[in-house]
């Protein structure tokens, strides 16, 4: 189990190739949560198109991680504490 992992930010499922070449459709952040099993997801790489809905796009992602979701911002620090 990872303390912490970072995933491209989710765009819709129905994006096309090159947009889920850049980031994640929601079957994948699904996948990825499933196979890694973090205790902490920090969504990275924010693009316009996973902005505009960012609340819908992070009510996706939590209805298949029930662990804390951040969603990505320039300079920040982020305490893991690997005793939980």
């Amino acid at each position: 189990m990872g303390l912490a992992d970072s995933m491209p930010m989710a765009i819709p499922e129905d994006a096309g190739s090159i947009a889920a070449n850049l980031n994640a459709r929601p079957s994948a952040i699904r996948r990825f949560v499933a196979e890694t099993a973090p205790r902490y997801l920090v969504l990275s790489n924010l693009m316009a198109r996973s902005l505009r809905d960012l609340d819908a796009q992070l009510d996706r992602v939590r209805e298949h991680f029930s662990g804390p979701v951040t969603v990505a911002e320039d300079l920040p620090c982020h305490v893991v504490d690997s005793a939980e």
